[in-house]
């Protein structure tokens, strides 16, 4: 605030420091309380062909498509379709491409 008034420090002040009027939960003093998802670009894609999402650090994965009561199966058919056909994973929590003009 000194800075954006042209004043020194001295001449600003400081905030005075008040306790909270009601108590708090340590939690809310200690850090924070929720976990923030990310999301890729694909992520509605997944959605909208059934992926059932998982957390993979801050980021929301698909961990597989289908029905959850035939979860072992699906990722099994998965696992053998990439290995012996192809397959495509969406590694764009991975990093980005920077180009520059030289």
């Amino acid at each position: 605030m000194a800075k954006a008034t042209q004043r020194t420090v001295s001449e600003t002040g400081v905030t005075t420091a008040r306790p909270p009027f009601v108590p708090e939960k340590l939690a809310n003093i200690a850090g924070r309380i929720f976990n923030p998802h990310r999301y890729t670009p694909m992520h509605k894609r997944h959605l909208e062909l059934g992926a059932h999402m998982i957390p993979a650090g801050a980021w929301r994965r698909p961990a597989f498509y289908g029905s959850k009561d035939k979860r072992s199966e699906w990722i099994k058919q998965e696992a053998m379709a990439v290995r012996n056909a192809v397959g495509i994973i969406d590694v764009s929590t991975l990093g980005g491409i920077e180009l520059r003009e030289s």
